[in-house]
């Protein structure tokens, strides 16, 4: 197969592993800064957990916008020239960008340095990319613009929705996967107290947020099975809420239930039919730990629960 054109290889023409060889060692492959097709993106992606945490990031690297210039901005910079004083004055103003462009004729800063985000911060890193990309989308041509959105994709499926065997949760005692459930409600941002232990051993964990438009007040039941939960279990969480009142004098936002398994049928259509109760199963359990404290949490694990035990 004849993959060059005019020196140029035309990386639409590849399959995956020949355009991870190009991508990563040659600059005469076009385009060079994106995956050149969705097909592409998604055959990287389904196969992704065969790729270390170093591969990825050089992929990632490659993506992600480099100090420079791009596209059409030595072109910009001749139509800048052609103005008045009083246009170009308003422009550099108006927009940091014009700003670098007329005086450094550099104006892309990069933003490569959010791999440092990574693995323990992934959000973060694509929050950034997102900013960047709302920023400069006006500006960008339209393979560093793919570019980005990929970069994004990538991080999200190598480092949030990658999914951690169940025996992670299994293996812990049920008063450190309590703890681990609380850890993780810190980290969204509430005040967090677990309550004494009732007859059957376990613990709820009262999670409070406030803000501006009120306090979000949440009671969070862990289920440290290897079953599925059942539905009773979602009705005894809804009479908590609905007496919470009665016995506390206060109200309850939202019950929630966190399990280290799955839910029953019938338990996932009483959720659908009683929206003051939330599930969060293993696999949503795993995705929101590797979203706020990193994929490698459960390498860290006694770290992060020894001052609570």
């Amino acid at each position: 197969m004849e993959y060059f054109t005019q020196d140029v290889i035309d990386a639409k023409s590849l399959t995956l592993n020949e355009w991870l060889i190009y991508f990563l060692k040659s600059e005469k492959i076009f385009p060079s800064n994106c995956f050149p097709t969705d097909s592409l993106l998604n055959e990287y992606i389904a196969n992704i957990d065969s790729q270390t945490d170093t591969q990825v990031k050089n992929i990632v690297r490659r993506l992600l916008i480099h100090n420079g210039r791009y596209g059409q901005d030595a072109r910009t910079i001749d139509v800048i020239k052609t103005k008045s004083k009083k246009e170009v004055l308003d422009l550099i103003t108006s927009r940091e960008f014009y700003r670098r462009l007329i005086f450094t004729k550099s104006p892309w800063e990069g933003i490569t340095w959010v791999l440092d985000l990574l693995p323990d911060a992934p959000i973060a890193a694509i929050d950034v990319i997102n900013n960047y990309f709302e920023v400069h989308c006006l500006h960008l041509p339209d393979n560093p613009f793919s570019g980005l959105g990929d970069a994004a994709a990538v991080i999200r499926a190598k480092y949030i929705t990658y999914e951690h065997p169940q025996d992670v949760f299994l293996s812990m005692t049920p008063d450190r996967f309590e703890l681990l459930v609380e850890y993780l409600y810190k980290l969204k941002g509430y005040e967090t107290q677990l309550t004494q232990k009732t007859r059957d051993g376990g613990r709820d964990i009262i999670a409070e947020k406030r803000s501006t438009s009120g306090t979000e007040k949440l009671v969070v039941q862990c289920k440290r099975y290897k079953g599925n939960v059942p539905v009773k279990d979602i009705r005894e969480l809804s009479g908590v809420i609905q007496n919470y009142p009665i016995n506390y004098g206060e109200r309850v936002t939202k019950g929630v239930i966190v399990c280290s398994s799955d839910f029953t049928p019938p338990a996932r259509n009483e959720f659908r039919n009683d929206h003051s109760i939330e599930f969060i199963n293993y696999k949503l359990l795993g995705e929101q730990l590797n979203q706020l404290a990193g994929k490698n949490w459960p390498s860290k694990l006694e770290k992060l629960l020894w001052s609570k035990e």
